[in-house]
C-alpha cells in the first residue's frame, strides 16, 4: 500500500515561448529515496538519469493512495511470466496483448518494494537483471526509468532509456496499481 502524497506532484517549469517543459522538480521524492536507501552504498545514477533530474526529475503517474500488486520474486528470470518481458522494450510490452492488463512499478514503488523485500528476506530484488519502471517517466525526454541492485557494491543503480530500447537483461516486474478512493 502506497500512502497518498508520499511525494508531491512535480513542479514543472515550461518555456514561455514554446510551452515545452524545461525543468521538473520534486524534492520529497529525493527525500524518500534517501530514506529507502539508508545503509546502502550511495545510489549510482546513470548519465541520462542524472541529467534529467534524478529522483526529483521523474514523474509518478499518481500520488494518490493506492495498492500495488506484483509477484514476490527476487529476479525476473525466476518467474515464467516476468521472464517473457526480458529483452523487450516498453513499446514491445505495450503492444503485446498478454501484458495489456499490467503496468509495472514506479521508482517510488520500486524503492519501497526493494526495502521491504530486503527486510523480509535479507536479499535484494534484481541482483541479476534490470527492471523497467514504466510508471515513472521523464516529461522532458519521454524516457523511462529502470533499476537494478548491484550486489558486489551494495548499491542501487537507476538509469533511464528510450521507450524503444531493448536490453538483454532488462525486463519488467509486471504489477497492477489501483487507486483507493476513501
Amino acid at each position: 500500500i502506497i500512502p497518498e502524497n508520499l511525494v508531491d506532484e512535480p513542479t514543472i517549469t515550461t518555456d514561455t515561448t514554446t510551452g515545452k517543459p524545461t525543468a521538473i522538480s520534486n524534492p520529497r521524492y529525493a527525500k524518500l529515496h534517501q530514506l529507502m536507501s539508508t545503509g546502502y552504498a550511495e545510489t549510482y545514477q546513470g548519465g541520462n538519469y542524472e541529467h534529467e533530474g534524478s529522483f526529483q526529475g521523474s514523474e509518478v503517474k499518481t500520488t494518490k493512495l493506492r495498492i500495488i500488486l506484483t509477484k514476490d520474486i527476487q529476479n525476473l528470470a525466476d518467474d515464467l511470466l516476468f521472464k517473457e518481458t526480458i529483452n523487450k522494450s516498453i513499446e514491445d510490452l505495450e503492444a503485446d496483448p498478454r501484458f495489456k492488463h499490467y503496468t509495472g512499478l514506479s521508482e517510488l514503488s520500486y524503492l519501497i518494494y526493494q526495502r521491504d523485500y530486503f527486510k523480509r528476506t535479507g536479499k535484494h530484488v534484481d541482483d541479476k537483471g534490470w527492471t523497467w519502471l514504466p510508471e515513472s517517466t521523464w516529461q522532458l525526454s519521454g524516457r523511462v526509468s529502470y533499476a537494478v541492485w548491484v550486489p558486489g557494491v551494495g548499491q542501487l543503480y537507476f538509469g533511464s532509456n528510450a521507450r524503444g530500447y531493448r536490453g538483454g537483461v532488462l525486463g519488467c516486474r509486471l504489477a497492477g496499481s489501483f487507486e483507493i478512493n476513501i
